[in-house]
């Protein structure tokens, strides 16, 4: 390979900046270490990432502080939390386009959330304790 032809890293930085795609990349380089994302008072069993969607991921968590929290899926910036489960959450997904979750919780439910406004769309209640649940394809459906 020809050093001159490839150029120094920075200026591979700067042409690899000039596409859109790259410009999502060249957001991680900024970040150093690991992001924090403090919110959580106990233990966090499970965290998920969403479909890419215009240029904006989120990622959800779940926790044995009975919160769900979603946040950007860039930055780890906190965007909301979904307060109302009365057990330990122990899942939580987006569905493809981010605009609801699902938890699924200790105390035998499973609420469906609109993710733009926090509110509980429908609790699910279930005979045990649930520790699953997702969208189906089509969004159609919560599996548990």
């Amino acid at each position: 390979i020809n050093a001159e032809y490839m150029g120094s890293i920075d200026d591979q930085k700067q042409a690899a900046s000039l596409s859109s795609s790259a410009r999502r990349v060249e957001r991680f380089d900024r970040v150093e270490g690991p992001i924090i994302c403090p919110g959580h008072s106990r233990p966090v069993p499970d965290v998920a990432f969403s479909s890419e969607t215009s240029q904006e991921a989120y990622l959800i968590s779940s926790c044995l502080d009975n919160k769900s929290m979603l946040r950007d899926g860039i930055t780890g910036d906190w965007i909301g939390t979904f307060i109302g489960h009365k057990g330990a959450v122990w899942y939580a997904r987006l569905n493809a386009h981010s605009s609801q979750a699902v938890t699924a919780s200790a105390d035998f439910s499973v609420k469906l959330w609109d993710t733009n406004t926090g509110d509980e769309l429908h609790c699910f209640p279930h005979k045990h304790i649930v520790k699953t649940a997702v969208f189906s394809h089509d969004g159609t459906h919560i599996y548990t």
